[in-house]
């Protein structure tokens, strides 16, 4: 990995302008506004380690840490009932409006539908009381703590392994189909006679944004990129 990276220069981000317009970039993809400073965000966190710290966790380690927090919004939601009527009505003063549904009879049916209790709307439409962002914060909690995380590689066992190159990856496979609306794919031919026996709708893409990234490996990032791609 290269040890200091401010961004692609115009050769660089030329090719992968390239890369994109080959496997059909969209007509309204916005490149210059989006997309190019999508991946050089990317790609310069990649450098300055901005993606390691929590990039890999155990999964013990994170059901431990959401049930720290679901077991402190439980003794929230326990001090907040215990405040008394005219209290909570004072903090539901205080709750400003959330543009997350079109009325609160909308927010409570999704936050019930999410917990499996039933949850009575505000009678304020459009405000939302201070027990139901509690709820709605549990909500998110749970789902969290079951849902799949794109945002770390989950390991179980065994010695922390790095997995930055899956990440980055995976980021850009999303940027690629965004950008493009066709499916990532990387192949491996076996029965190639060229130096490069990988391709697919999404390699020369991936290899000319990470290939300024791994500059002395650039050569060997076939297999690494087809590994990743399909663990997404």
């Amino acid at each position: 990995m290269a040890k200091t990276f401010d961004g692609y220069t115009k050769q660089q981000a030329k090719a992968i302008h390239q890369a994109l317009k080959d496997a059909n970039l969209k007509q309204n993809a916005d490149w210059r506004g989006r997309i190019l400073p999508d991946i050089t965000t990317l790609t310069v966190d990649l450098c300055e380690g901005n993606a390691h710290p929590d990039s890999l966790m155990y999964t013990g380690e994170v059901k431990r840490r959401f049930a720290v927090l679901k077991t402190r919004l439980e003794a929230a939601v326990q001090a907040y009932e215990q405040l008394g009527e005219r209290l909570q009505w004072h903090l539901d003063d205080q709750c400003q409006i959330w543009d997350i549904a079109s009325s609160g009879e909308e927010w409570a049916a999704l936050v019930s539908k999410q917990t499996g209790q039933h949850i009575c709307p505000t009678p304020i439409t459009g405000r939302y009381s201070f027990r139901q962002l509690l709820d709605s914060a549990l909500s998110a909690v749970r789902l969290a703590a079951e849902q799949p995380n794109p945002h770390i590689y989950l390991q179980t066992t065994g010695a922390p392994k790095n997995h930055v190159t899956r990440l980055a990856v995976n980021a850009l496979m999303d940027i690629f189909e965004k950008a493009t609306g066709i499916e990532p794919k990387v192949n491996y031919n076996y029965h190639t006679k060229t130096e490069d026996p990988y391709d697919g709708t999404f390699y020369k893409f991936a290899v000319a944004c990470l290939a300024p990234v791994f500059p002395d490996t650039a050569y060997q990032l076939g297999s690494p990129i087809r590994i990743a791609s399909r663990q997404r």
